[in-house]
């Protein structure tokens, strides 16, 4: 079992995210959001996780976000295909205790911890 992290442009390990287009649902924004930053394919749809949000300034705007994350299965021969954009341009796939170590954001560590408890079952 393990887990995929993308490298943010703050150099932090975290999880693909992105914004919602119009007509999409939640989980299909998820997988567009994953394929486009990482190139990842034919993920399987497993549960939502929660969501969390965080504060943050871009200039003197202070902005505040809700992130919503959901756990998907990956196949087993899926291979990342970085597109460079976004400033994304590493990626790793984690063991589950390797996971909990190098998250980089702490609001994140209540969903991760969820989804090992929930792959742990199985």
């Amino acid at each position: 079992m393990e887990f995929f992290f993308i490298r943010d442009p703050f150099g932090k390990w975290t999880f693909p995210k992105g914004h919602k287009e119009l007509g999409e649902t939640l989980a299909e924004t998820a997988i567009r959001e994953i394929r486009e930053e990482t190139g990842l394919t034919g993920l399987r749809f497993i549960t939502p996780l929660g969501r969390t949000g965080f504060r943050f300034k871009r200039g003197k705007t202070v902005i505040d976000k809700t992130v919503i994350l959901f756990l998907f299965e990956a196949p087993a021969e899926a291979q990342e295909k970085l597109p460079g954009t976004e400033g994304i341009i590493h990626a790793e796939w984690f063991s589950a205790s390797k996971a909990v170590q190098i998250s980089g954001y702490r609001n994140l560590d209540r969903l991760l911890g969820k989804a090992l408890e929930l792959t742990s079952r199985n």
